[in-house]
């Protein structure tokens, strides 16, 4: 009897909690205890069920956290292929540019010369 007036007391505090106004002060009769292990059982297996989902949230906001990680690692990657394409590219105009202006420069040597021979 004991055993059944801790377990009525549980489901009782439990209901106290989520809504009803007192808790069962007598103990129920036989029928009634049924039916109240029948509910305290349904409880339970709410009570698992929304734990279940709340793991379920929790690992599904794992994954999703590893998956940004390596989106961003791949983005990351992405940028510094890009700055180094660009320093390269960079690099080269460079390059192309004092070949323009050595050859411009010994193009217009010429004409200073030429122009310079004329005159004598």
């Amino acid at each position: 009897m004991k055993g059944k007036e801790t377990e009525i007391f549980t489901f009782a505090e439990v209901r106290f909690r989520h809504g009803a106004v007192n808790p069962p002060s007598a103990p129920p009769s036989s029928s009634s205890s049924k039916v109240v292990n029948g509910e305290r059982e349904a409880l339970i297996c709410h009570e698992r069920d929304e734990e279940l989902k709340q793991k379920q949230k929790l690992e599904d906001a794992k994954q999703e956290i590893e998956t940004m990680k390596n989106v961003k690692l791949k983005l990351l990657n992405l940028l510094n292929m890009a700055y180094q394409e660009r320093d390269e590219a960079r690099f080269q105009l460079q390059k192309l540019v004092n070949t323009v202006m050595q050859f411009d420069g010994v193009v217009h040597n010429n004409n200073n010369n030429n122009n310079n021979n004329n005159i004598l």
